[in-house]
């Protein structure tokens, strides 16, 4: 099997990781057998509308294109549906009209102005972030192991060094001997330094992206992180202007599914899904628990007299 390339293996698997958190927000209610729950919910939510119509005496939801033809809103009356199920192998389209299918949308704009307005660029703009910092700290961890740079004035210095290092790394001697002339030569540039505090802070920092990605969204997960680290009055104000409501989507989509239920005599509802709140994670904690604990005292016992 060919290897993946490591940078599109990472953004992939953070993209469809916060794709699985997303669609997990909403949930319906009293769907007809027939129609598949998670792809109606990860293209309402990624793509932002599909078409609900009956084929076949059987209720679909597919994405769709417009022919064209408009209402005195400029908003697609006839719609054109393409997939090889419909009538194969007579035709692989198939039209229909706004009597007898309905446009259900997530995102108000996807609606007026017939674009994809879901939340697929959001999701792709924190899975980069995120994947960025990943990489980082996989190439950090990497060359952790490579200490210092050892530097010498000739080649036979570098060589006549690297022999007798070898023979200290690889031998079960806790001492080595070398010629006072040959130490002389050696210079040491070390590049390990602060990998460890390096390290931590790529970690804090994953934690605080995936963190606001959770809150933007709706579900509680602050990864225990300190918060004069993360916030300040302008990011939390910059937060609060571009998070997502999940109470405008669910109130859209149950606005089309009222004309679902009237035209296909179905009772089908869209709600919040609340989910069990993220556990934080235990980077911090130390920090955190030393804040919370206060010092015992112990009453001294009084002496027998």
């Amino acid at each position: 099997m060919q290897r993946t390339n490591i940078n599109n293996s990472q953004y992939n698997h953070i993209f469809r990781y916060l794709v699985n958190i997303t669609c997990d927000r909403i949930k319906f209610d009293n769907l007809p057998e027939e129609i598949d729950d998670a792809f109606l919910r990860y293209q309402l939510l990624l793509y932002g509308k599909v078409l609900f119509f009956k084929h076949k005496d059987t209720h679909h939801v597919f994405w769709y294109s417009g022919t064209g033809i408009h209402n005195e809103y400029h908003i697609d009356k006839e719609f054109l549906v393409t997939n090889p199920w419909l009538d194969y192998p007579q035709s692989f389209t198939q039209k229909f009209q706004d009597t007898e299918a309905v446009i259900i949308y997530s995102d108000i704009n996807g609606y007026i102005e017939d674009t994809d307005c879901g939340l697929f660029d959001f999701i792709s703009e924190y899975a980069d972030i995120i994947s960025a910092i990943d990489r980082s700290i996989y190439i950090l961890a990497k060359n952790s192991r490579l200490i210092a740079f050892l530097t010498g004035q000739t080649m036979s210095f570098v060589e006549s060094a690297k022999i007798a290092i070898d023979r200290v790394f690889k031998g079960d001697e806790a001492f080595a001997i070398m010629e006072e002339s040959l130490l002389d030569s050696i210079k040491v540039n070390p590049i390990g330094e602060k990998t460890e505090y390096k390290l931590s802070e790529l970690i804090k920092t994953r934690q605080y992206y995936v963190s606001e990605f959770m809150q933007k969204i709706g579900i509680s997960a602050n990864q225990n992180m300190k918060k004069e680290r993360l916030t300040d009055n302008e990011s939390e104000l910059i937060s609060s202007v571009s998070s997502i409501s999940f109470d405008y989507i669910c109130n859209n989509i149950n606005s089309c599914l009222k004309k679902v239920n009237k035209l296909f005599n179905l009772n089908i509802t869209c709600s919040i899904n609340n989910p069990e709140p993220v556990e934080c994670s235990q980077l911090d904690s130390n920090d955190a628990d030393q804040e919370a604990k206060e010092p015992e005292i112990k009453e001294s016992e009084e002496g027998e007299e």
